[in-house]
């Protein structure tokens, strides 16, 4: 799952955040110039990692460009297009 999520305590191992519904987890990779980060992490978890955006959306634009050499039906699909528009940043 991805959610935005805020720490609300620091230990020398991790910050425990809370994502936007509620969910406690750990985060080892927290920056700590930061309020709010997006996070992924197994429903049932209780360990997440922090979503760089830049990389997110570099990644998306990779997965993009590998789908557009298969010339495969999704190109049309709502999904499809989000993630166009993620990957160009707007």
């Amino acid at each position: 799952m991805l959610a935005l999520a805020i720490s609300f305590e620091q230990t020398k191992a991790a910050d425990l955040v809370e994502t936007e519904d509620g969910t406690k987890i750990t985060v080892r990779n927290w920056p700590q110039d930061s309020e709010t980060n997006v996070v992924a992490y197994q429903p049932n978890g209780r360990v997440g990692t922090v979503v760089i955006p830049s990389q997110f959306a570099e990644d998306i634009a990779h997965l993009l460009r590998l789908t557009e050499q298969k010339r495969a039906d999704f190109h049309r699909s709502d999904w499809y297009k989000r993630l166009e528009q993620y990957a160009a940043g707007g």
